[in-house]
């Protein structure tokens, strides 16, 4: 019964060590997000996705590279633009960018290492057509730290970027006449007044052409 109880007691012990080292790893454990989110643009308009890298808790991290997925149907890929100290490496594999494929890689070290959250970079998209699409980092997305170690071991949620359609186009005649004469939401003061005078204008005419009373005609 004592060797049972032992026993009972020593896989407690294993079952919670286990769960504090796991907890400790994925507490010091690098990650990547991007931003914003949600994004919305319009058709011909730029998208830009902002990557941050979290290194993990008393980690210094040295080396990033980050790979970006995206619908290409959606998106054509313009620029990225390091940020700070970050110093790329240029070669291939490491620094992919092509509009037949649906990813771009960036890869870059930081001297020094660092061990605060920092933008890694701000890549530009711009909207083919209107639709909805998704950016989220790539299975070749890793971090290192001095030794060479791959901390990262997860993303947030991907960047979700929303493309609306295009509207009339809002040059034309007929569209400032319909801008002016709807009833919705005023931009402005100027606007407004504009509508208060028209309507007044109208109204005025109104009273101007309208036919006499009865009593004006039987005098």
């Amino acid at each position: 019964m004592e060797n049972k109880n032992i026993i009972t007691y020593a896989a407690v012990c294993v079952a919670i060590a286990g769960l504090f080292f796991s907890s400790v790893s994925s507490v010091s454990a690098a990650t990547l997000n991007a931003e914003p989110t949600k994004l919305t643009v319009s058709a011909g308009e730029e998208a830009r996705v902002v990557v941050n890298i979290i290194p993990g808790v008393n980690e210094r991290e040295y080396t990033a590279q980050v790979e970006l997925k995206y619908p290409s149907d959606l998106f054509k890929f313009e620029t990225f633009s390091y940020n700070n100290k970050w110093v790329p490496v240029i070669r291939s594999v490491y620094d992919e960018a092509d509009n037949g494929d649906v990813s771009i890689i960036k890869t870059a070290g930081y001297p020094g290492g660092f061990t605060e959250p920092e933008v890694f970079g701000v890549a530009i998209f711009t909207a083919k057509r209107s639709g909805t699409g998704t950016i989220i980092f790539g299975n070749n997305s890793f971090i290192l730290d001095a030794y060479n170690n791959n901390t990262l071991v997860g993303a947030t949620l991907p960047s979700v970027v929303s493309v609306r359609a295009v509207g009339p186009d809002a040059s034309g005649p007929g569209y400032a006449l319909a801008s002016i004469i709807s009833f919705g939401v005023f931009s402005n003061t100027i606007t407004f007044i504009s509508v208060f005078l028209f309507l007044l204008i109208l109204y005025i005419i109104y009273l101007a052409m309208r036919p006499k009373g009865k009593e004006e005609d039987e005098e």
